[in-house]
């Protein structure tokens, strides 16, 4: 029966659906008027409307959360299928503006150039050690341009690549740091440009290997969930070990590498996507966070598995949807008592920053509420052997 089937419903298992429902009534993009829905979707495709499906621009609300991969009976993977949707919508000439006026896929774009010259160190601190030459070093992706691009935001996301440094300084790590690094290709793969993709991960790889890596730092969950799933799939197997800042940090702790100390706070845990969900990521940033003294974690009410996404995905789609998905969930952190938001993503972080400051009618409610990264906090609050702040 499954011969009946083009490539895409066979690659995807789609024929797996049972028109259930729990997909569509999952998904926080289907709420409200002109709402997606997965069902919609998947019955086009099965219906042979493939056509229809690509040259519809509500392919890109998808926010790619994977909500609905969670919930499906039969395991589909829609956020696989909407990733292949859009690749093929791309091909046939569709294509969705993006937020920033795409400026930031543009980059990615510009950075596929082979005679590119990059001067991405400026920000690098006096007082933490890096290395030209080593085994293991620390990836940093997009956050140079991030905060130049944010700059109205004031996001200071190169705190968390500042931040990270201090910790593997403390750890004994000099780090190599690269100016010839490129971006990961997380949202050209997500927007359907594999072509750029796989440009921007094999010009990495080549580095890394050129510089004799063997063990790789990642501060950013979609840098790590791309280079860890994606590289794999569309190059080959990495020869290096691939570590999240989370997972390191938590081993500094349990090996007593690394103490914090705060004057005290109560701070709640927002989960992106891309490391909860994706990757099943969920303790080592809360084992972090309850290892700081003097420091209380309240749970909002969803989290973990059931966490909302922040409401953008791959600089697609920001929206009044978006929006509203962002002050719910800032309404849940205000609930269980928070002074501060901890994520562990530098997109969460932007974009919920945005919310609080774009929102002037808003502001008065949440007076006082800050939005942090984890490694910030961490960087903030740490120790060094001798016992002094760094």
């Amino acid at each position: 029966m499954t011969d009946e089937y083009p490539p895409l419903i066979l690659e995807n298992k789609v024929y797996y659906c049972v028109e259930c429902g729990k997909c569509s009534s999952i998904c926080p993009m289907n709420r409200g008027e002109g709402g997606i829905s997965p069902r919609r979707i998947v019955k086009k495709i099965l219906e042979k409307h493939e056509i229809e499906v690509i040259k519809d621009l509500w392919l890109y609300s998808c926010l790619i959360c994977g909500l609905c991969d969670d919930v499906c009976p039969s395991t589909i993977s829609f956020t696989t299928l909407i990733r292949e949707l859009r690749r093929r919508a791309l091909e046939s000439g569709t294509r969705k503006l993006c937020s920033q006026s795409g400026e930031i896929l543009q980059l990615g774009g510009m950075m596929t150039l082979p005679s590119l010259k990059q001067n991405r160190l400026d920000w690098l601190p006096k007082d933490v050690k890096i290395s030209k030459k080593g085994d293991t070093m620390y990836f940093v992706g997009c956050l140079p341009y991030f905060d130049e691009i944010f700059k109205d935001l004031e996001p200071k996301t190169l705190d968390i690549a500042r931040g990270t440094l201090k910790i593997l300084n403390a750890a004994g790590i000099k780090p190599v740091v690269s100016n010839n690094e490129r971006c990961c290709g997380h949202d050209q793969l997500w927007c359907g440009d594999t072509a750029t993709f796989k440009i921007l991960a094999k010009q990495n790889i080549e580095h890394f290997k050129e510089l004799g890596i063997k063990k790789l730092i990642v501060s950013c969950p979609e840098c790590y969930e791309t280079i860890l799933q994606y590289y794999p799939k569309f190059i080959g197997e990495l020869d290096f070990e691939l570590v999240y800042i989370s997972d390191f940090i938590s081993e500094l702790i349990d090996e007593g590498k690394l103490k914090m100390k705060h004057a005290g706070a109560a701070v709640t845990y927002h989960d992106p996507c891309s490391l909860g969900r994706h990757l099943e990521i969920y303790d080592s940033p809360r084992k972090v966070i309850t290892n700081i003294e003097n420091i209380s974690l309240a749970e909002m009410p969803e989290n973990k598995e059931g966490g909302p996404c922040c409401g953008v995905s791959a600089w697609i789609t920001c929206d009044s949807k978006s929006q509203e998905m962002q002050m719910n969930r800032l309404k849940e952190v205000m609930s269980v008592g928070a002074e501060k938001m901890v994520t562990s993503c530098p997109k969460c972080l932007i974009h919920f920053l945005c919310a609080l400051k774009k929102r002037p009618k808003e502001n008065n409610k949440y007076k006082g509420l800050d939005v942090i990264d984890l490694v910030q906090l961490v960087s903030s609050t740490m120790e060094n052997p001798s016992g002094g702040k760094q």
